[in-house]
């Protein structure tokens, strides 16, 4: 065991005491044996450090801590400060109500060692409260001739739960969870990881079961939460610029913050629909489109309404 690489499953939760023990036992379960998983409790109120003390206490690779105030309250600085604390040559982020299939480590462990690769992602089945809930989350295949373009697009998806990540290429790069992002962070995660690392070995197989209940996807979107979908496409955006996917990629955002700002006019949020109007239409959707954009948002500011002119954009 000892010549096997040690790999970190870094598992943020928060209020997940009466779901994370099936996490865990999953872990326990791996037939790759040399692994540490690390959870990080970003200020729960239940039972979870009381659950947490029974997995430390049964087996010591379970390493458990609290986000201390140096990063942001979100899953997202609990994965940074996880990282942080975390040993392994190997990392593989998860969440506090999701399962690993016990070969999980074993089989991606063995792919990414094969392939002298930095990245190995399987696939992902769905899960509710009875077997027949299973679907598999991602329905079309991860194989794409580009996969940075695949994944920004969502032509290729996955979630955080699935890759299995070199640690030399998350240090070569800095690549650190933005805390500020309170939406589509594992988007723009994976879209920076892939634009430095374009490849990426795959497992055709379903290794993560992601569960689905009614805190862990919710289906309504706010003003707030589209701001910061926004603000994940804007950084992405912003980051290939000048590089070879500019050209690639310009129409998919053009599009993207066409949308974005009609849903923020449609919110009422002005701010953000000017901020999209201003210094993304303006410079990338012609002066033409910009004219009628702005003409439409006048419209919308001044009668708070406008509806009828949808169908202009």
């Amino acid at each position: 065991m000892s010549q096997e690489p040690l790999v970190s499953i870094i598992i943020p939760t928060f209020n997940r005491a009466h779901l994370i023990g099936e996490t865990l036992d999953s872990v326990l379960a791996q037939t790759y044996q040399n692994w540490e998983c690390i959870v990080v409790d970003d200020g729960s109120t239940d039972d979870t450090d009381a659950v947490m003390k029974t997995y430390c206490d049964k087996d010591a690779r379970f390493k458990y801590y609290h986000r201390p105030d140096e990063h942001l309250p979100g899953g997202n600085g609990a994965r940074n400060y996880g990282f942080k604390m975390s040993q392994g040559e190997y990392i593989n982020w998860f969440d506090s109500d999701d399962l690993m299939h016990k070969e999980k480590l074993k089989h991606q462990m063995y792919a990414i060692q094969s392939s002298k690769g930095d990245l190995c992602i399987c696939y992902t089945k769905i899960f509710g409260d009875t077997d027949e809930d299973f679907d598999r989350l991602n329905t079309k295949s991860l194989y794409s001739e580009n996969p940075f373009v695949s994944f920004v697009k969502r032509e290729i998806v996955f979630r955080t739960q699935a890759p299995l990540i070199k640690r030399k290429l998350i240090n070569k790069y800095k690549l650190v969870f933005d805390e500020e992002l309170k939406a589509s962070q594992e988007w723009e995660f994976f879209s920076r990881l892939l634009f430095y690392n374009n490849t990426f070995h795959i497992i055709d197989e379903e290794l993560v079961y992601y569960r689905r209940h009614d805190g862990s996807i919710s289906s309504q979107t706010s003003a707030e939460k589209l701001k910061h979908y926004y603000m994940a496409k804007l950084k992405v955006f912003r980051m290939i610029k000048g590089s070879e996917y500019e050209t690639l990629l310009n129409s998919f955002f053009v599009n993207t913050f066409n949308s974005f700002f009609r849903r923020f006019l449609f919110m009422k949020s002005y701010k953000y629909a000017k901020h999209s109007l201003d210094h993304e239409i303006r410079k990338y959707s012609g002066f033409y489109y910009y004219l009628k954009a702005s003409l439409i948002y006048q419209v919308f500011k001044f009668f708070g309404k406008g509806y009828y002119l949808r169908k202009f954009l």
